[in-house]
């Protein structure tokens, strides 16, 4: 179905009373009320969806396509460029609907806090018929005992307003939380949809363009629910979507309600956000899906580095489960995976550069950077060409283990003080999130070191990078040396990750531990990365950590 002339016709003219009559069924299922907020909505937010329609290819310049050739060549298909905006049906609905529910999350937010409160009631012993409701709602499924499950609802709901908290500098949110036990907080989430023209809407129009008719469609990690609503306008028969944080759940099942109250969403069955976690999920957790088989698969975890996210993890749980149909192969000894199912998105790959920063000066050993001019860093000159150390296939199965040893040639004379890692994103349609394009989580990430290395045009550079997917950057272990004169790689590194020495061998001791390595981890004896991740060359024979898996 492609986007009818007159449609795009009303968008260019900005005839947005138009626009909702041709999107929401002539008007005709429109609540009254929910048709005002629509017009409010697209009368603000006009020229934004505009941008996003008449800079739809744009995007894929040719420097930024010779970027992709150049350092991530694995992601670059240049025969799958994304096809025009006509040929994604319902992208518009999908949008309206999104900028719909971020218009309303004053009202959801005072729905939430009534809801928190009436369960907490429940959870400290009070009769709350509703809040016995809601708990009731959030634990079908589960299989552990109810004692546990209060215990674990009392403290994920302990505190509302750090759920709905809007920090200032991203890693505030993770510092004293449990993300693999209780998922990013509510506001996180609502800030993931805000980010709308460059995160939300790449992601809704891959769905859009990949989710078929009569789909079954798994989300992890929902958030607020708009990809899964988006699968379900993009005529999914059904969606589940996984969400970690119960808070955060009771958000999205009120947004589907309302968009079901209201008209928005035709089917209300066709949307199923639950609470739980993908590592246990068709297994342990809701058996009543085991015998699912989705045919696409959403994870919009597209944190820079996959540092705290846990998304190779949650995705080698789901074809371990059989929650997909998989292909399966035994690599080395090993046995390896690949869904058959479509996933959004469909790769990653990350990279570093080696920056000089002036005069500017932190406490903070990691911090990601939205707009380094905007934030007044003072950065004078990145100093070698960035080098790529990460590339991801969602569509298969893969080590969470990061190990690389990555060389830079040094182009200018200047000051090493800190790592810059990024993180590029390839969705199904063949379109990308490229560095810096979102205003929330995956931008540059500077790693600070502990000490400044001084270089000069014609230096050769190591840096060796060691960190377990999820981790926190402060948990990484990351090492530059200078290549001596004779070009071999010194056993002492000249500068480290910005912790102490002792938490810098903590790190090293629970990389080993975690991938079960045997040997001293001396990073730089690494022979150069064929592979990455932690299928990697060691002088000559190939050594491969992967976890046992079992067919």
């Amino acid at each position: 179905m492609s986007m009818d002339l007159e449609l795009k016709t009303a968008i260019e003219n900005s005839d947005w009373d138009s626009v909702i009559d041709m999107v929401f069924t002539d008007g005709e299922d429109i609540y009254f009320p929910a048709r005002n907020d629509l017009e409010n909505v697209l009368n603000e937010r006009g020229e934004e969806i505009q941008s996003m329609y008449n800079t739809f290819n744009e995007k894929q310049t040719p420097e930024m396509l010779d970027d992709m050739r150049m350092h991530f060549p694995e992601l670059s298909d240049y025969s799958n460029k994304p096809p025009q905006v006509e040929d994604y049906p319902n992208l518009t609905k999908a949008i309206c609907t999104g900028l719909y529910m971020e218009y309303k999350i004053p009202e959801y937010y005072d729905e939430l806090r009534e809801k928190i409160g009436e369960l907490r009631d429940y959870l400290d012993g009070e009769d709350n018929r509703r809040g016995r409701e809601l708990y009731m709602d959030l634990t079908r499924g589960w299989r552990i005992k109810d004692d546990k499950a209060k215990r674990w609802l009392k403290e994920a709901t302990s505190d509302i307003d750090i759920e709905l908290t809007d920090y200032e500098h991203e890693y505030e949110a993770y510092e004293n939380r449990d993300v693999s036990k209780f998922g990013l907080i509510t506001n996180d989430a609502v800030k993931c949809l805000e980010d709308f023209e460059g995160r939300t809407f790449p992601f809704i129009r891959a769905i859009c363009r990949q989710v078929d008719k009569n789909d079954r469609v798994l989300e992890v990690g929902a958030g607020t629910g708009i990809l899964s609503i988006s699968a379900a306008i993009a005529g999914a028969d059904s969606v589940i979507g996984l969400e970690l944080n119960p808070v955060t759940c009771v958000l999205s099942d009120i947004v589907v309600n309302d968009l079901y109250r209201v008209g928005i969403l035709e089917r209300k069955e066709s949307v199923n956000i639950v609470w739980g976690d993908a590592l246990k999920f068709g297994r342990v957790e809701y058996k009543q899906y085991s015998d699912f088989t989705f045919d696409t698969v959403i994870s919009e975890n597209i944190y820079t580095g996959m540092f705290f996210e846990l998304q190779m993890q949650m995705l080698s749980r789901i074809m371990e489960n059989e929650l997909v149909e998989v292909e399966r192969e035994i690599i080395n000894g090993y046995a390896h995976r690949a869904m058959n199912a479509s996933v959004v998105p469909s790769s990653m790959a990350s990279a570093a550069e080696l920056v000089d920063f002036g005069d500017y000066e932190t406490d903070i050993a990691s911090e990601v950077l939205i707009d380094i001019n905007e934030k007044g860093y003072d950065v004078e000159k990145v100093l070698a060409e960035s080098q790529p150390y990460d590339i991801i296939d969602y569509n298969v199965e893969e080590p969470a283990g990061i190990l690389a040893k990555i060389r830079f040639d040094i182009e200018e004379k200047g000051m090493i003080d800190a790592i810059n890692i990024y993180s590029v994103v390839k969705l199904s349609d063949g379109d990308y999130i490229t560095r810096n394009e979102n205003e929330f989580l995956s931008n540059d990430h500077i790693v600070h070191l502990n000490e400044s290395v001084e270089v000069d045009e014609g230096d050769e550079v190591v840096v060796t990078i060691a960190y377990n997917e999820a981790d926190a950057v402060t948990d990484g272990i990351f090492e530059v040396r200078k290549v001596d004169d004779d070009k071999g790689i010194p056993n002492d590194y000249d500068a480290r990750l910005d912790v102490t020495e002792r938490e810098h061998e903590i790190n090293k001791l629970q990389f080993k531990k975690v991938n079960n390595i045997q040997h001293d981890l001396n990073l730089y004896e690494l022979g150069d990365m064929e592979k990455l991740r932690c299928s990697s060359y060691f002088n000559g024979y190939e050594h491969t950590w992967r976890t046992n898996l079992k067919f």
